[in-house]
């Protein structure tokens, strides 16, 4: 290797000493986020395993969810203390592949640092080894995370789903809603749409900071917040319905409970399409 362009000893054992922090840091962090999930799996199987147990061997009243206020607000609480557990972890595990974004540009910023150096004896060296060696700059190196693959995050957001979906449809089971099981439906509809869509404007933030140095980058548009909040709106109708109907105030016709949750689930899964969409332009969108 010829040192022709300003390298010296001590930046180079700077710089590698950096990339093997980086890379052990890189390791580790993707270790935590996978531990995570683990446990958060392995909790979500044991506790709905246990309810379920408890609920199908009922020979009784005393276990009678729909005759027994202590066995529904019991599993109300189980669910929502898991849906809790659940919610935190996806925000660790976007906070984790944010960290691991940022580790990454710095392990690229090293190779590209030594490739400039030594482009003659380095020739067509790929920064990513997953990209064609013309692609070399950070901006093509570091792409947009993707979403729906099968990643620790996706797996979070489908088990939180379930989860609510359960909520929804156990309120409906005891409110003799002979519909409950849409309830299941509605409830899943929307908090993919919510999870996706929190997902997606943190890695839009993050991407746009690290790859185009501009931190005031946000995903929401006005067209984002008109469906975000039209989205919030119909849920929380939806939920106080839900309410209702548990506690027989008023006799709302189920029709149109249905309505407004299906009316609900849509806005939100259409807000994560087009948070979506935006976000995958970040590939093409210059913020200089």
């Amino acid at each position: 290797m010829s040192n022709n362009q300003g390298l010296d000893r001590q930046a180079s054992e700077f710089l590698l000493t950096e990339y093997e922090i980086l890379s052990e840091l890189l390791l580790k962090n993707d270790e935590i986020g996978e531990n995570r999930l683990k446990f958060f799996m392995s909790f979500v199987t044991l506790v709905m395993s246990s309810l379920f147990l408890l609920l199908m061997n009922a020979t009784n009243n005393t276990f009678n969810i729909r005759e027994n206020n202590n066995i529904f607000i019991l599993v109300i609480n189980v669910l929502l203390f898991l849906l809790i557990i659940g919610l935190l972890t996806l925000v660790r595990l976007v906070k984790r592949n944010i960290t691991t974004d940022r580790y990454k540009k710095g392990i690229y910023n090293v190779k590209a640092k030594f490739k400039e150096a030594y482009q003659k004896d380095l020739g067509d060296y790929s920064i990513n080894p997953t990209r064609p060696p013309t692609e070399n700059t950070l901006q093509h190196t570091l792409r947009p995370r993707k979403i729906v693959v099968g990643g620790v995050v996706d797996i979070n957001i489908f088990l939180n789903s379930l989860i609510i979906s359960a909520i929804f449809g156990t309120f409906g089971f005891v409110g003799l809603d002979s519909n409950y099981s849409i309830n299941l439906l509605i409830g899943l509809l929307i908090t993919l749409g919510i999870q996706y869509t929190y997902t997606l404007s943190k890695y839009y933030t993050n991407y746009s900071e690290l790859v185009f140095n501009n931190k005031q980058a946000k995903l929401t548009t006005q067209h984002l917040s008109i469906m975000k909040t039209l989205g919030y709106i119909f849920t929380i109708m939806y939920v106080l319905m839900l309410g209702i109907l548990i506690l027989n105030i008023l006799e709302i016709d189920s029709i149109t409970r249905i309505l407004i949750g299906i009316i609900a689930g849509g806005l939100w899964i259409a807000t994560a399409i087009l948070a979506f969409l935006r976000y995958n332009k970040l590939k093409i969108i210059n913020f200089d």
